[in-house]
């Protein structure tokens, strides 16, 4: 279930890190953001390369193990990332969900950066496909 938080989408039970505002630097308009574990919740995220959405991937899903071989307790190659990212689903915008892609002002389009982040760590400005909840591969 989503839930709409100061006009962006978040599944409502997502435990949050902090809730955090940071300025563009671009158009220096304030921005909310929400930060989220990963690790914590078993997911990996892929953020959308047009407009920010996130896309999170339990690391249970049985099509990541079809994927991969096996899922791997270390950090993935980038070719493991665009195998996985070849065969997720487009985003709402027609954008495609790149686990390298950085959340975007959703006023410019700038790309925000924090250096609050943890490497485990994912940042949410605007909509989350929760893939649990909703398909997130490509048929």
């Amino acid at each position: 279930m989503l839930a709409d938080v100061g006009g962006a989408w978040w599944p409502a039970e997502a435990p949050r890190l902090t809730d955090s505002e940071i300025k563009c630097v671009n158009c220096f308009r304030l921005v909310k953001l929400k930060i989220f574990s990963a690790g914590f919740m078993d997911v990996i995220a892929f953020t959308c390369d047009r407009d920010s959405t996130v896309l999170t991937i339990s690391l249970y899903d049985k099509k990541l193990d079809a994927l991969l071989g096996r899922y791997s307790n270390t950090a993935w190659t980038k070719e493991q990332f665009r195998t996985v990212e070849a065969n997720l689903i487009a985003c709402p915008c027609g954008g495609s969900f790149m686990h390298n892609a950085q959340p975007k002002c959703p006023n410019c389009r700038a790309i925000l950066r924090s250096d609050r982040l943890g490497s485990s760590e994912f940042v949410v400005v605007g909509k989350w496909i929760d893939g649990e909840k909703t398909n997130p591969w490509r048929s």
